[in-house]
């Protein structure tokens, strides 16, 4: 006999009559948001651009290793190497551990992640209105210094005019020789950096026998010829063999241009060339070649496949740059983290939602989101959550970049999943699990969707009571950004609140305010329906077991919401219905005269034993 189709009834059926969401466990499970914790440090949108030798810079924020990233207006992005000391080692340094070295002070520099790609040097040619084309070549402007040939992994020059090889744009620029590198990055306002920069920035302050460490190569750590497809790779490739900063592919791949020795690039009248080469290529059989202090030579003209570069930015500039940014925003990445900081602060969430992408979510984010006015206001007086909808059926997101760590990149620092979860949280069925909103979910009218939100939500009854400013009254100002009206509505909602707790005394311990926000009067006919459900699951549920010998399925999931005395689903949002743990199963409960006026207390203890 099959079973009937009463599964939530039995259980939900106390809380309300929506379907099951999929995957319900992941999304509603307490105890994946006790895991998590707060997450609200370098989280902002469109970063406030900073200018370092004449060239434009955006903060990304830090990456995985904990190192600040920037992007450059060539779109190259950089790594911040603090300043400090490093351990240089002997060429001859190999395993086992070998302690030879000297301990180098370095100033602090920036050093590009990736190799620069075709796609930058073919930008960097059609700049070059006085470049010279000739015998599938091109050459600097005075038709003499080789720049770069066609090359089937590079460029193609054949007709006079560059452009990338098919497949090959995010791919290391090859076939380009060393006054091209030199030429470039000086054209980014930087250098080709110095030997002991170059390997500082591969090897670490340890000065490491690979980027990696001492393990020898792989497949996944490094392109070589061993282990490798025997030609270049594009350059965010084999994250494993990241150096301790996060920049990746300087084992392998291609050979890199550094300038020997010590050469001081203060020095007016430089003692050499920038014609060593670093980190091994595609082409090199033996691990020895891809050790950080590896190092040979190639000179100035030569233009092959197996030789890149990358770019070092230094000077006093930059530390003043990465260290007085402008104020970003915080935000906070999970749901239930924002009202339970919200709640005990008793201030407004302010709630953005996203669709997609499109031209209104950029112009508030570029226009509204890097105000300082607004910045700040946010950060000391509101908590900011994010979600954002992608349409997984979609097999290519151009409208959804994501870094090669999952951040979408317009949100910087925040992981494409997390706000995907916090759009699930309240635009589809799932929304039941922290705040009751109505079961379509919180409608927008135009992307993207603003609210603010009460933070109270054990203390909301009716749908309307869910937000203290609905996205209707921020119509009309999306596209145009207005700080003055955005911040209107701010003040408007914490009035509604009273008394806030700033964000140190919350981070400090102590006590927040009451709030001053008046809950709607007693409802007794909710009142009533709350009894009837109690007094309806537990019929239910004594029929169900009477029939098949057990409790459904969907009657052991909600036992992790117990404790925190609400149930998914719960339109009364603990307000008259209350749920606890007890030795053998559950008591769900409706409030007695002490909790809503007129009441009468009606208990159920569902049992989970025999």
């Amino acid at each position: 006999m099959k079973r009937p189709a009463i599964l939530l009834l039995c259980v939900l059926a106390a809380c309300s009559a929506s379907p099951p969401a999929p995957d319900r466990a992941e999304s509603g499970d307490p105890a994946r948001f006790a895991a998590r914790g707060r997450t609200d440090a370098d989280r902002t949108f469109f970063n406030q651009p900073v200018e370092i030798n004449g060239i434009a810079y955006t903060r990304l924020g830090r990456n995985h290793l904990g190192y600040l990233e920037l992007r450059r207006a060539d779109d190259a992005v950089c790594v911040l190497v603090p300043a400090g000391h490093f351990i240089k080692r002997e060429y001859d340094f190999r395993p086992p551990f070998n302690e030879a070295g000297a301990a180098r002070h370095l100033p602090a520099f920036l050093m590009d992640k990736h190799e620069i790609t075709n796609r930058q040097v073919c930008r960097f040619l059609l700049d070059q209105p006085g470049a010279v084309y000739r015998d599938n070549a091109v050459f600097a402007p005075d038709g003499r210094t080789p720049w770069a040939v066609t090359h089937p992994w590079g460029l193609n020059l054949d007709d006079g005019s560059p452009r990338v090889q098919p497949g090959f744009a995010d791919f290391p620029a090859v076939g380009v020789s060393g006054h091209l590198a030199l030429a470039y990055a000086k054209w980014v306002g930087g250098d080709l950096p110095t030997d002991d920069e170059w390997e500082k920035a591969a090897g670490g302050p340890d000065g490491l026998l690979f980027p990696w460490g001492y393990d020898m190569p792989t497949a996944h750590r490094a392109n070589s010829y061993l282990s490798g497809p025997r030609r270049t790779v594009p350059v965010n490739s084999h994250p494993e063999g990241a150096s301790p900063y996060g920049c990746l592919n300087m084992a392998g791949n291609v050979y890199e241009r550094a300038w020997w020795g010590n050469f001081d690039p203060a020095d007016a009248t430089p003692r050499n060339l920038p014609t060593m080469l670093k980190g091994g290529a595609w082409v090199s059989p033996n691990w020895w070649n891809l050790r950080c202090v590896c190092r040979c030579g190639q000179n100035m003209d030569a233009m092959d496949g197996s030789v890149g570069f990358r770019v070092v930015v230094r000077g006093p500039e930059v530390l003043r740059a990465v260290e007085t940014p402008g104020p970003a925003l915080r935000v906070l990445a999970d749901t239930w983290n924002a009202y339970e900081e919200a709640a005990a602060r008793n201030v407004p969430i302010l709630l953005y939602l996203g669709y997609e992408r499109c031209g209104q979510c950029d112009r508030v984010q570029a226009e509204l989101f890097t105000d300082p006015g607004f910045v700040e206001y946010c950060n000391a007086n509101l908590v900011v959550l994010i979600g954002h909808c992608v349409r997984r059926e979609i097999p290519i997101r151009p409208h959804s970049p994501v870094d090669e760590h999952g951040n979408f990149v317009p949100h910087t620092g925040l992981a494409l999943a997390d706000m995907e979860q916090v759009f699930t949280d309240f635009a589809y069925w799932r929304q039941g699990d922290i705040v009751p909103i109505p079961p379509e979910g919180l409608p927008f009218r135009i992307s993207p969707g603003f609210y603010l939100l009460n933070p109270h939500r054990k203390h909301v009854r009716r749908w309307e009571d869910a937000w203290l400013v609905h996205d209707d009254a921020f119509h009309g100002h999306k596209t145009g950004a207005s700080r003055e009206h955005f911040l209107g509505l701010f003040r408007q909602a914490q009035q509604k609140l009273g008394r806030a707790q700033t964000r140190a005394d919350y981070e400090a311990g102590k006590p927040g305010p009451d709030m001053t926000w008046e809950e709607p009067p007693a409802d007794q006919a909710l009142w009533n329906e709350a009894r009837r459900r109690v007094e309806a699951v537990a019929a239910a549920l004594k029929r169900f077991r009477a029939d098949y010998g057990e409790y459904p399925q969907e009657f052991f999931w909600v036992l992790p919401y117990l404790p925190l005395g609400v149930l998914p689903y719960d339109p009364f949002g603990g307000k008259y219905l209350a749920y606890t743990r007890t030795e053998g199963g559950f008591r769900l409960t409706c409030l007695g005269a002490d909790e809503a006026e007129g009441g009468e207390g009606v208990d159920a203890d569902i049992s989970l034993e025999g």
